[in-house]
Parts: C-alpha cells; sequence; structure tokens
C-alpha cells in the first residue's frame, strides 16, 4: 500500500512531525511504501491556499492513501475523499475569541466545516477532540474514529534519584493554554530550578523575575535535546488549560518522571490514574502538586506511570492507522 504523509509548511515548531515519525517507523516496517510532503508556504497566503488546494487535489487522484496530519486540514477540499484521512489535533481555532471575525470565519469554513463535510475518515487524537468537534458539527459524529498519539521510541525508561528539596522542573510550552503564569506564580519561595521548553513572552519574563524563579529557557532545540531535558528533570509541570492530546504527560511518564497535570479532560484520560492531577486555575493547588509529595509518593506515580505509556506504544497506534487505511481500498 502506498502511503502519503502531508506535513504543513516546514518550521521550527515539530510536534506533529515528530509524532508521526514515530507511527511512520513502524508502518515501513509492515512493507508499506511510504512518502511525505510539506505544503508550500508563500509571502501572499492567498496564493498559497489556492496553489496547495490544487497541487494536493491532483495528487490525490493518482492513486494511493493519502494522510493529512494535521494543522493543514484546508487541503482536503478537493482531493479524493474515498482515500484522504485528516488526523485533527484539537479545536482551539474555533474557540479563539482573540481573533477578526474575517480570520475565524475563513478558518470555521476551510480548516474545519469543508474539509470534514468532504472527506469520509477523520480521526481524533483523543476523545475529548472528537466530543468537541461533534459540538460544533453534529453531523460529523459518524465519520470519527478515535487513534491517540504515540510515545515515540526515545522516550525511554531512564533511572533517576528524584530531588525532592531542589527540583529539576521541566515546563513544556509557553502558548497560554500551558499556563506557565500560574506556574511560575506557584513556584514563589520555592528552591527549584525551572526549565521552559519555548519562547517567552514579556509577561512571563516579568513574572520569573518579579518572584525571583531560578530558571532556564529553552527555545527552537532538538528533538535529541527535548528527550534529554525529559532525562534531566525531576518532575514534569503540565497543567494545562486546553489540549488535543497532551503529549508532555506519555513522554514524561516513559521517561520514568512524575508528571504533574490538570484534572480535566483530555489530561484524565491520557493520564490514566498516573499522574499527580490538580486544578490548573489553583496556583495553591498547582505549587502542591509540585512540591507537595514525599519521595516515595512520586516513586509510586513513576511506576504507575510507566505502566500506562505502554498503551501509546507507537507500533499499537501504528496498527490502529493501517487498520483504518485497509477500509479505504
Amino acid at each position: 500500500m502506498k502511503i502519503s504523509y502531508i506535513y504543513r509548511a516546514p518550521s521550527k515548531e515539530r510536534s506533529i512531525e515528530r509524532v508521526f515519525a514515530s507511527i511512520i517507523t513502524y508502518v515501513k516496517k509492515e512493507g508499506h511504501d511510504v512518502h511525505e510532503s510539506y505544503v508550500r508556504a508563500f509571502r501572499f497566503w492567498p496564493f498559497g491556499l489556492i496553489y496547495n488546494i490544487i497541487r494536493y487535489a491532483i495528487l490525490s487522484m493518482r492513486g494511493g492513501v493519502f494522510h493529512i496530519t494535521g494543522d493543514v486540514q484546508y487541503i482536503a477540499c478537493l482531493m479524493n475523499s474515498k482515500r484522504t484521512f485528516l488526523t485533527v489535533h484539537d479545536c482551539v481555532p474555533l474557540h479563539n475569541t482573540n481573533v477578526p471575525k474575517y480570520s475565524k470565519w475563513l478558518c470555521y469554513w476551510l480548516w474545519y466545516y469543508l474539509p470534514l463535510k468532504h472527506l469520509k475518515y477523520i480521526t481524533c487524537i483523543s476523545e475529548a477532540t472528537r466530543k468537541d468537534l461533534i459540538s460544533f458539527f453534529p453531523w460529523v459524529e459518524h465519520k470519527l474514529s478515535v487513534i491517540p498519539n504515540p510515545v515515540g521510541d526515545e522516550f525511554r525508561y531512564v533511572p533517576k534519584e528524584i530531588n525532592v528539596t531542589n527540583p529539576r522542573i521541566l515546563h513544556v510550552g509557553t502558548r497560554s493554554n500551558k499556563n506557565l503564569e500560574r506556574v511560575i506564580e506557584s513556584l514563589d519561595g520555592v528552591q527549584c530550578q525551572l526549565v521552559i521548553i519555548g519562547e517567552l513572552t514579556d509577561k512571563q519574563r516579568f513574572l520569573l523575575q518579579r518572584y525571583n524563579i531560578n530558571y532556564i529557557n529553552r527555545v527552537h532545540i532538538s528533538d535529541e535535546d527535548i528527550v534529554e531535558e525529559y532525562r534531566q528533570a525531576d518532575i514534569i509541570s503540565f497543567p494545562s488549560l486546553f489540549e488535543g492530546f497532551g503529549m508532555p504527560i506519555i513522554e514524561g511518564q516513559a521517561t520514568g518522571r512524575p508528571v504533574i497535570t490538570s484534572n480535566i479532560e483530555p489530561m484524565c484520560s491520557v493520564a490514566g490514574n498516573a499522574a499527580i492531577l490538580v486544578d490548573p486555575y489553583n496556583i495553591k493547588a498547582i505549587k502542591k502538586g509540585l512540591i507537595g509529595n514525599t519521595k516515595k509518593d512520586l516513586i509510586a506515580i513513576v511506576e504507575k506511570g510507566l505502566e500506562n505509556a505502554k498503551r501509546f506504544h507507537s507500533q499499537a497506534i501504528a496498527q490502529q492507522y493501517i487498520s483504518l487505511y485497509k477500509q479505504s481500498l
């Protein structure tokens, strides 16, 4: 079977590419002919939209299976509806009220409504994303399948003595939904080292200085460096306000680190009762989750996390996708 994976235009943000790289490894091992391509980016974005829609419409008529990996749903509008698969990661743009009306209108129709209406096969990375999609587009329910993200093979268990007196806390992501501001406030007066992956805003820098946080900021680092940060960490901080899935949860668990995350979906389901769950809007709760556990408690969380991470092994997730692809043949 020939399978073409389609990605957004190349950029420094590679989260989707990392997710599918581990899937593709096992798809290839099954003997399938795999191809990868990226949409073209143009300075004049309307031209880019038209170009990419036409380009992939033509390519999809030449045979094989096509999988749009996320973020560029609009290219599905004219593609072969019976052999094109689309993965929807979240509905964040549909909830965003801080954008001009024309941008939201364009996103609603080109990124969601028309692709969802046109295609036959659509996957969501969590039950929470599936429910969110149905809340906006009830008629899409019968087309949806839930296939979670895999944890990459590079995230392997590495033993580490957890430092509870001066922990190295890894926080992945700096966007508003990642809740970094509350994490910073929760660490006021706490002896620790906060490692932040992602570009900081002026407000975040101000808070870090205000609360005298000992921190390291790492931006645009390689996949290998990200893995190493997990291995060096004592605790993974991920009390997010909104997610389609929550990769740091299973990446931290697979590495053998205690994870603190939110007591809301989809984080609860992904964590599988193997993480420290807190109210992400409560600064005191976040603080207690980060530093209010004994070493014995944290070791128990690590053991549960290692077991939970097995649910998301790349080979198992790849098999789910392969089974879905075969339905189109």
